[in-house]
């Protein structure tokens, strides 16, 4: 039960679906805590000649922030966050979803919804009962 929500529905589940993205896609940067059958979510960080690198994930039951300093192999700690995380018993495998939002590809060169002739395109979020037109512009 939400006592005081802070961010709206759609805001949660847009940035829910974007940290997703981290981990599910294969050249994502947290590529490595990816668990299958789970959904995980996250986001990589590490700073100058890697002394800090940090992952944060999380998934509909849990979330997880590992840590480590001074790797020579890069970043670490998603591989830290999959190893723990395919040994604990994930029960819920789906987030509470909105019903107020459409993702849809749009056209990046027009901003409007991508056409039958656009080639370079990205996945927004929109607004349900938005009115927005398709590209046309891209031949």
């Amino acid at each position: 039960e939400i006592v005081n929500r802070v961010i709206s529905e759609e805001t949660s589940a847009k940035m829910r679906d974007i940290l997703e993205q981290v981990v599910a896609q294969p050249n994502a940067t947290g590529k490595n805590a990816y668990v299958k059958g789970c959904r995980i979510g996250g986001k990589t960080g590490t700073t100058s000649g890697n002394a800090d690198n940090w992952f944060a994930g999380f998934t509909p039951d849990f979330t997880c922030a590992v840590y480590h300093s001074f790797s020579e192999d890069g970043n670490q700690c998603p591989e830290i966050f999959k190893n723990a995380f395919e040994k604990t018993k994930i029960k819920n495998q789906e987030y509470p979803e909105s019903n107020k939002i459409v993702r849809e590809f749009y056209c990046e060169r027009s901003g409007l919804l991508r056409g039958n002739n656009c080639v370079f395109s990205s996945r927004g979020y929109y607004t349900v009962g938005q009115q927005l037109a398709r590209c046309d512009k891209c031949q």
